[in-house]
């Protein structure tokens, strides 16, 4: 995340920094990003096979 959403940015307070990095993780780490762990499947792929009883 360092490298691809925040190097060598400066934020002019901290709510701005929040939500880059809450931009970062809702609309690449989870929906975009390959995760070796998940089979090289996103979480929300692997969240949508498996829905959740309610």
């Amino acid at each position: 995340m360092k490298n691809e959403a925040m190097h060598e940015r400066l934020f002019a307070s901290r709510d701005e920094g929040k939500a880059v990095v809450r931009d970062y993780i809702e609309t690449y780490y989870n929906k975009q990003r390959l995760h070796q762990t998940l089979g090289y499947q996103t979480p929300a792929a692997v969240e949508a096979a498996f829905p959740v009883s309610k």
